[in-house]
């Protein structure tokens, strides 16, 4: 646990106000502003709520805590990891299995096309080896009467 934080700085900024009120005198207001700047991180996210005490304070919390306390809290922090890691490993074996069966289906579709392709290029070679005879009579290759032939 006390290994899981960032360590920032706390600024204070105080601005003196004037404002005048309704009678014509003026008051003056000082407001306050705490801001806290941490190291970059990617332990936050956008939104999220979190409380702030000095680290001090933390590390003598921590410090105060027996042995066995400190052991049920690591196991706590490494079985929430192992889960954590658990749901990563399922998410990233399901889209690999995704991938995989897109791959497939993939190159099925590519050996259909060639193998579609590698019949038109027959075609189209008889056709162009045709004689003249061929060409008078009106004979077609008969790879050309396949390819136009209905398909069961």
């Amino acid at each position: 646990m006390i290994q899981d934080y960032v360590k920032g700085k706390i600024r204070i900024y105080q601005r003196n106000i004037k404002r005048k009120l309704k009678d014509g005198s003026s008051k003056t207001y000082t407001s306050e502003q705490h801001q806290v700047t941490l190291d970059k991180n990617n332990m936050f996210e956008d939104g999220q709520s979190v409380g702030v005490m000095p680290l001090d304070l933390l590390i003598g919390i921590y410090e105060k805590l027996d042995n066995a306390e400190k052991d049920t809290m690591a196991l706590e922090d490494y079985t929430e990891r192992y889960g954590n890691l658990q749901e990563q490993h399922q998410t990233l074996s399901n889209e690999v299995n995704q991938l995989r069966n897109k791959h497939d289906h993939l190159q099925e579709r590519l050996r259909t096309a060639l193998e579609e392709i590698n019949q038109q290029q027959k075609v189209i070679s008889d056709l162009s080896n045709r004689g003249f005879i061929d060409y008078v009579t009106g004979r077609l290759p008969e790879s050309y009467k396949q390819l136009n032939a209905p398909k069961d």
